[in-house]
């Protein structure tokens, strides 16, 4: 079995290539015109009301506390910066020329953004293809009731930094990314940490300074256990490599011709105080199961069935996320799906997951 720190020996960027980003992403950081990409997490402040910084995704945003101009992203920024580094005079040219002549990506093609200050969306080609993923080793985004417009300066450059940062990247064999993902396999990050902290000492150092504020999950223990499990934690020789994922199209024709033997039924039974829970999802329909269509009935206490729904998918609904069994852990469980209308009688949806889900009249 080969060593995980053999495999990111393999799969690291050039030390001369992740100093040489270092000094040209801190002078893009000193400049106050420039724009910082954030990850889209959390929401922002647009005229007083707070809204999803994913909603706003590829635009100029001001926060309010930090005063300074950020554009939220996902993934593909970080993904083409890897692909870029390295290039013949790549760091000749700044990285605020690369956003505002629109030839970095910041969000992948399925953003819609429009209008002025729009920044360039594609999706870009991964060249280590779908049997590795790219990874952050400190995570870049933040909880999602996190409001970015009240971030201080220095938490404004820890996810700028954590994000875009060579350093605090990694290559991750695919087929065990469900488990670091869910943090139950928390010793890669470790690994990787005390890996790039040897790898460049000065550059690791200067960046952990730089993008540890208080809250934002960095631990010095981190290095420690880093070097405690380099020797001895494993890979796979080949992990395994992911399937290709469904398109939209082919999931709704498999849903349109879903048959009562292929269907899942699941019941929301009414509680004893008149509520709807939707407890123990993941553990039957979530999980690796995500994809198999399923029916909601909403169940009153007298068994009668107030609502039932069209088939539909726990991926397709965005829940029991992340190959997770237990659904009950997201705490969505404490939540009414559906409530009694006391207009009419019947009942009706009262939550995000109950308006997604789609009932039939």
């Amino acid at each position: 079995m080969t060593r995980f720190i053999d495999f990111l020996e393999q799969n690291t960027l050039p030390a001369r290539v992740i100093e040489h980003a270092h000094v040209w992403l801190l002078d893009h950081l000193a400049r106050e015109s420039s724009v910082l990409p954030l990850r889209d997490t959390g929401s922002f402040e647009d005229g007083g009301e707070r809204v999803p910084a994913r909603e706003h995704r590829a635009r100029r945003v001001r926060l309010a506390a930090s005063a300074r101009d950020v554009v939220f992203c996902d993934n593909e920024l970080p993904v083409w910066l890897y692909r870029s580094f390295g290039s013949p005079g790549f760091f000749e040219r700044s990285l605020q020329s690369l956003l505002e002549q629109r030839i970095a990506p910041v969000a992948d093609s399925r953003a819609k953004a429009e209008g002025d200050g729009t920044f360039h969306c594609e999706t870009v080609a991964r060249p280590w293809g779908t049997a590795k993923r790219h990874k952050h080793i400190f995570d870049a985004g933040l909880p999602h009731r996190t409001n970015n417009s009240r971030l201080t300066r220095s938490e404004v450059t820890s996810k700028f930094l954590r994000l875009v940062h060579p350093v605090n990247w990694f290559l991750f064999p695919a087929g065990l990314t469900r488990d670091a993902e869910q943090n139950s396999a928390p010793e890669y990050q470790h690994v990787a940490a005390a890996w790039m902290a040897r790898r460049c000492p000065g550059v690791f150092r200067e960046f952990v300074e730089l993008s540890r504020p208080e809250g934002f999950g960095w631990n010095p223990n981190w290095l420690h256990l880093g070097e405690e499990h380099a020797e001895k934690l494993r890979m796979p020789e080949e992990a395994p490599v992911p399937a290709a994922a469904e398109s939209v199209r082919a999931v709704k024709s498999r849903l349109a011709t879903a048959t009562p033997t292929n269907v899942r039924c699941f019941d929301i039974r009414e509680t004893a105080t008149g509520r709807f829970h939707l407890a123990d999802f993941g553990v039957s329909t979530g999980g690796i199961n995500r994809d198999i269509p399923v029916v909601f009935r909403i169940v009153d206490r007298r068994d009668n069935v107030l609502l039932e729904s069209q088939p539909t998918t726990a991926a397709a609904l965005h829940i029991a996320a992340r190959g997770r069994v237990d659904y009950d852990r997201d705490g969505f469980h404490q939540r009414d799906i559906v409530v009694h209308d006391s207009s009419n009688g019947q009942v009706k949806p009262a939550s995000a997951i109950g308006r997604r889900i789609p009932w039939k009249p």
